[in-house]
């Protein structure tokens, strides 16, 4: 993934979406208390919003882009009540050699490493950092088999998002590729910015590979990464993980 251009595009692409995972992720931590730290935490969408709350936390990510932007955020913030600190690492290779309260995986992040030994690997990571009594967590989506095995490369488009800079009209498009023998998704997600006569005045387009996990297979990993999983919830409102749910969403204790 071009994580230069992402960096650039992040926010905009999520302001099309709910902002439930931010307000659960919060709350989790509120609950849980500081120290907190965050896998993948991009742009500061999730770590921004709990250090303003008044919880303490670390945010790492292996791409300084994202990281450039987050901090250009907590700049832009000033003080806070709760500190945040912004580190380049690698979530499958995480020594940080210190322990947190809570630890949690947002957006999907594990889905990044491309395949299961890296998963797991990622999830004892967060195990190792999380305190004996602490408590882990992540979501990511439950696979569609008629997604998956339907007709692939037709695109949708979100409409109505305004450039925040320029202000210009962005249609923002996504394009599945899906594989299922090998449980990836190599999707395009184009970014089209017209101004006020509606000529194209630029356009993006950034490659995401991730590998998508089952339930079933979410449970064994999470074993295997020396934890018990407390609640799984199919939604941000914490309602069931059921064979209809949409999204799976782990809380963990290491074992």
């Amino acid at each position: 993934m071009n994580y230069s251009a992402w960096a650039r595009w992040y926010d905009i692409a999520y302001s099309t979406v709910s902002s439930d995972d931010v307000d659960f992720y919060t709350a989790l931590a509120k609950e849980i208390g500081s120290p907190v730290l965050e896998i993948g935490t991009g742009t500061g969408r999730i770590s921004l919003p709990i250090a303003q709350a008044g919880i303490d936390i670390v945010g790492i990510d292996q791409f300084e882009p994202m990281l450039d932007v987050a901090r250009r955020k907590l700049a832009d913030l000033g003080a806070t009540p709760g500190g945040l600190e912004l580190l380049n690492a690698d979530m499958r290779t995480l020594d940080l050699q210190r322990k947190f309260n809570f630890v949690f995986a947002p957006a999907r992040v594990l889905l990044l490493a491309l395949t299961p030994e890296d998963q797991l690997q990622t999830l004892r990571s967060m195990a190792t950092h999380t305190e004996p009594d602490g408590r882990v967590a992540f979501n990511f989506f439950v696979p569609n088999e008629d997604m998956i095995h339907g007709p692939q490369g037709f695109p949708y488009v979100y409409q109505g998002i305004a450039h925040p800079v320029t202000g210009n009209r962005v249609l923002f498009w996504v394009v599945d590729r899906w594989e299922p023998d090998a449980q990836t998704n190599h999707g395009l997600h184009i970014f089209e910015e017209l101004n006020e006569t509606g000529e194209t005045v630029g356009k993006t387009t950034i490659d995401v590979a991730i590998r998508y996990i089952y339930p079933t297979e979410a449970i064994v990993m999470i074993e295997d990464a020396g934890m018990v999983v407390e609640e799984a919830y199919g939604d941000f409102d914490r309602s069931p993980l059921t064979e209809e749910s949409s999204e799976q969403i782990y809380i963990c204790r290491p074992a």
